[in-house]
């Protein structure tokens, strides 16, 4: 892996991954995919698939990118997150959907 920023993110990913997993998740990186998703999270008991648009940023905060506000899923066992972190600070989620 030749690329840093991309090292980083695929790092982040791994990370968040690992602590989703201590919540009851067990998660897929769609590493390669262009999808507009970097994580799936499929929960280990009763609960909803959650797709997730992982961002880490050093300086202002990043939006919802409107391509995610407009997808559209007609499943209501779907759950669409966005997930951000400046640096090392705490990891933030937004509900998208």
């Amino acid at each position: 892996m030749g690329n840093k920023n991309y090292k980083r993110g695929a790092d982040y990913e791994r990370e968040f991954i690992a602590e989703m997993s201590h919540d009851g998740y067990l998660g897929l990186r769609t590493a390669g995919s262009h999808s507009p998703f970097d994580v799936v999270l499929i929960p280990k008991e009763l609960g909803n698939i959650v797709l997730c648009q992982l961002k880490r940023y050093k300086k202002a905060k990043p939006k919802i990118p409107k391509s995610l506000k407009e997808i559209k899923i007609n499943d209501e066992y779907i759950t669409m997150w966005f997930v951000s972190r400046k640096d090392r600070e705490k990891t933030e989620i937004e509900i998208v959907r």
